[in-house]
């Protein structure tokens, strides 16, 4: 897989143009071969990498400290890193000179919800004290074979008034199954909300990393953190 080629670009014009804000969804853009090595390599939940999250507003396993992942996933992030894949990132989003975090934060690395395990609706910080820059895209990687619509654990994605802070103002707008081998790449800002609902049955996999510019893309607050909204 030396000269894995991956291919953004069919959906530059639909990613701007997506409601409730940009993103977009891309099914089968990984060799399926790749992400089954990281299945077959993926951790138990015994194992002490992980840390368990929540029960307030979100429960999941995390583990985001890259020098505990497994080889596959590593692999994984190599080509991530690549200049030819920014390089389509910097194209589809519009943004010119996104990087990612020289090393994981808190929130992203490997996932997992068990049965239960939810995201509540919220958004997301929009500055690194740590690494000094602007957070402004997320993208997520699935890892769940057979994933059926029974097995709950929906990406959404809600509209809001600018501004907002209150659950009554907000609208689902597009609800996105975390099928295996599903890419979802979304802007990250001061009203791009989203949640993930309740997983049933079996454990939703997945990997989640943070891209960010060196320069603010406009004006927000950059010292927001992650905002949960009231009732």
């Amino acid at each position: 897989m030396k000269n894995l080629k991956l291919n953004l670009m069919e959906d530059t014009q639909g990613y701007a143009q997506a409601d409730p804000f940009p993103h977009s969804v891309i099914d089968g853009l990984w060799p399926d071969e790749l992400l089954n090595e990281i299945i077959q390599e993926w951790p138990d939940l015994d194992h002490p990498s992980w840390r368990k999250v929540g029960p307030d507003f979100e429960t999941k396993y995390r583990n985001d400290n890259s020098s505990t992942f497994p080889p596959s996933v590593q692999k994984f992030l190599s080509h991530l890193d690549s200049p030819e894949f920014m390089n389509q990132l910097d194209k589809l989003t519009g943004y010119s000179g996104l990087m990612r975090s020289p090393e994981f934060d808190l929130l992203c690395g490997m996932h997992v919800e068990t049965p239960g395990g939810f995201l509540a609706t919220h958004t997301d910080p929009l500055w690194s004290e740590e690494f000094q820059a602007y957070r402004v895209m997320n993208l997520m990687v699935y890892l769940n074979p057979e994933w059926i619509e029974e097995d709950g654990g929906e990406l959404v994605l809600w509209s809001a008034p600018e501004g907002t802070k209150k659950h009554v103002d907000l609208q689902e707008v597009v609800s996105i199954p975390p099928l295996f081998n599903r890419t979802v790449v979304t802007n990250c800002n001061e009203d791009t909300w989203h949640q993930v609902k309740p997983v049933q049955n079996r454990d939703r996999r997945g990997i989640v990393v943070w891209f960010y510019l060196s320069e603010s893309p406009g004006p927000r607050n950059t010292k927001a953190d992650s905002c949960w909204p009231t009732v």
